[in-house]
């Protein structure tokens, strides 16, 4: 199962990286066994497998995966999964030296103020957690002269942790593919070397091998493979691509706008004048990577077919109910699109206008007839895989139960914005553990309907979204008769965002408890740097009172983030999520119906920090401060996972520019 998930990431995140992160065997950048003063680059992940043990382990075998993420330029975040045993023990057994360690790093790399000074940073391994193997804090001091790089250090470890004391390393690039590595500590010295390599062109390698002496004197080999990929994997324009690109009129011819739209799998396209401003309206069904794309052929067409002169204002919709609308100026339009690079860029940021329009937004609007347009909007159907596992448990390195989900939404002609939502899932294959009965049995993916709901959509006022349903919904094998309302308020350009959700469940079967799930939501977007942060306080399933805090970034489309769930003081969990699109950029459309994949499939590893019933361990949790409803939600399906405000467009033109040059 590893090395499929490991296949199927490198056919998606096709890479234009030029080499593979160096990373060190515990999962930070650095020199075989220590850490150096460098960072991962921003955006970038990397995954290791090595067979590496450290000294103060005891057991014959060990194997590690490991992986590290590149969040800024300054910082790094990354995980390391270890597992131990001797050779005359079953790898299935549980007990003796049959042990596995989850555990996550972090490092920092503090600002220099001069070339000439060295880089320094600080790090943290195994900071969270019960069960802590290999905790320490250290701080490193890099330096690199020509083709050499030498770094110092100094570790506080816990518990006997490896990396404790002072610890230095050295590299040297003999080809910009191959290097020599050696480091010190703990009195000892290892040696090895680096290989850099590409796969199909496409997917970067590095091959490492080293050798330390063992706690008998005697020489223990290590060696590992690395792989990186870049979260933002398609969302980069090449120089030759836009350098041959460039945006034309035609002549004005309003029905070729409208076929064009079509084409694209938009509905509802329609044109109109305020003024001597052109205005669309549409509501898009197949490109659901991020709401900038429809945006940038809505504009990009109006420009080619509409002969716009002034100024071009579009409205998205989502079952007529407007979501969003901008308006831009078209010269400087035309020169940001054209140029190269990004000097026109503040120049079009400076006239470009985005806001949440009011429901009346076509009052004022002199529409054009079409005969051609389409007013249908098509039935949307969503396949994507679910996954739940048990990952570094005592059980195994990784147990899953995988399985297939797919969501119907049927737009009803009642009015604006209602639909009946159905879903159901079907069982794939799944690890022993997960068999009906086992450790993990319950948590399996089985053959089920998911929900029945009918739901609508609509806005008191421009800056508020209300999002209320009512049908049959399922947690677990647990079957209820449910009804939810979440709300949304983004005041001003949306950088503050507000949300509160409250659901009942009424259980179907005797011996299954009701549910009642009441939550608020606050979260603050920094948009310049694709940032967020977000605390969720209030009842969640089974009763559970508590606080979830989540901070993310966005790479591209692929959203990485770090969360904490909060009960007591000695009941607390925490972990990585990841957020991606698992469809085509462009969705199906076959006659009235698109067929695509999930815009915003997500995956958790989650560790706990403080058991109040079995401290020491790292028991596995599932529904800890969980939140179970719907499928279909307001902030992250209608919102584009909230990335649909003014403030976010206008930090993010340069996808606009992108999106242009790719898609039309």
């Amino acid at each position: 199962m590893n090395k499929s998930i490991i296949l199927c990431a490198s056919c998606i995140f096709l890479s234009s990286i030029s080499h593979a992160t160096d990373l060190a065997y515990p999962g930070f950048t650095g020199v075989l066994r220590t850490p150096d003063a460098e960072i991962a680059p921003k955006g970038e992940l990397s995954y290791q497998f090595n067979k590496f043990r450290d000294k103060t382990l005891t057991a014959d075998n060990t194997y590690n995966h490991v992986f590290t993420v590149g969040i800024s330029s300054n910082l790094e975040i990354g995980g390391r999964l270890t597992d131990w045993y001797n050779d005359d023990q079953d790898k299935s057994e549980y007990g003796g030296f049959r042990l596995r360690d989850l555990s996550g790093n972090i490092k920092l790399k503090l600002p220099t103020f001069n070339s000439m000074m060295p880089d320094i940073a600080l790090g943290m391994t195994d900071f969270a957690g019960e069960a802590a193997n290999f905790q320490s804090a250290y701080a490193v001091m890099s330096k690199k002269l020509g083709k050499a790089q030498f770094s110092v250090g100094f570790a506080k470890g816990k518990d006997n942790a490896p990396l404790d004391g002072a610890f230095a390393n050295a590299s040297y690039d003999l080809t910009p593919n191959f290097s020599l590595m050696s480091d010190y500590i703990s009195d000892d010295i290892s040696a090895g070397l680096r290989y850099k390599f590409s796969l199909f062109n496409k997917l970067p390698l590095a091959i490492q091998a080293s050798a330390q002496k063992d706690n008998q004197d005697k020489w223990d080999s290590a060696i590992g493979l690395t792989l990186s990929l870049p979260l933002d994997y398609n969302k980069k324009i090449s120089t030759a691509t836009e350098s041959n690109f460039t945006l034309e009129p035609a002549r004005r011819d309003v029905d070729q706008y409208i076929q064009a739209l079509q084409t694209h799998g938009f509905t509802h396209v329609k044109v109109g004048k305020s003024g001597d401003t052109d205005v669309v309206a549409f509501d898009n069904h197949s490109y659901n990577h991020s709401y900038i794309d429809p945006l940038s052929l809505v504009l990009g067409y109006a420009y080619k077919y509409l002969g716009s002169k002034s100024k071009i204002k579009a409205i998205m919709l989502k079952q007529r109910v407007p979501l969003f609308a901008v308006e831009i100026n078209v010269n400087d339009y035309v020169k940001f699109i054209n140029s190269k690079g990004q000097s026109s860029l503040s120049q079009f940021k400076n006239t470009t206008k985005a806001w949440y329009p009011k429901s009346d937004y076509a009052s004022k609007v002199n529409w054009i007839h079409s005969k051609i347009t389409n007013n249908r909007s098509p039935i949307d159907i969503r396949l994507q895989p679910v996954l739940s596992t048990g990952v570094g448990t005592e059980y195994g390195v990784f147990d899953y139960s995988l399985g297939l989900r797919a969501d119907v939404d049927i737009p009803i002609p009642l009015g604006r914005g209602i639909s009946v939502v159905a879903a159901g899932t079907v069982p794939i294959d799944n690890s022993d553990s997960f068999e009906e009965g086992k450790i993990f049995g319950k948590q399996r993916i089985t053959s089920k309907i998911n929900q029945v709901v009918l739901q609508k959509h609509f806005r008191p006022t421009s800056n508020i979204s209300l999002l209320g349903g009512v049908g049959y919904n399922t947690i677990g094998e647990d079957g209820f008769l449910a009804g939810q309302g979440t709300a949304l308020w983004q005041p001003g350009d949306g950088e503050n965002q507000f949300g509160a959700r409250l659901a009942y469940m009424n259980a179907k079967d005797d011996g299954v408890d009701d549910e009642t799930l009441a939550l608020v939501t606050y979260k603050r977007n920094w948009n310049k740097i694709n940032t967020s942060a977000s605390i969720t306080y209030g009842q969640f399933y089974n009763e559970d009172r508590g606080v979830s805090t989540v901070v993310s970034r966005f790479f591209g489309d692929t959203e990485l983030g770090a969360y904490v769930k909060y009960i007591d003081t000695d009941d607390i969990s925490g972990g990585l999520q990841i957020s991606l699109p698992l469809t085509p950029r462009k969705d199906k459309v076959i006659g009235n119906v698109v067929v695509r994949g999930s815009q915003r499939w997500k995956y958790a590893m989650e560790t706990t920090i403080k058991d109040p019933d079995f401290p020491g361990t790292n028991r596995l949790r599932y529904n800890m401060l969980s939140a179970p409803g719907f499928n279909n939600s307001l902030g992250d399906d209608l919102y584009d996972r909230r990335r649909l405000t003014p403030d976010h467009f206008l930090n993010n033109l340069t996808r606009l520019k992108e999106s242009t040059i790719s898609l039309m």
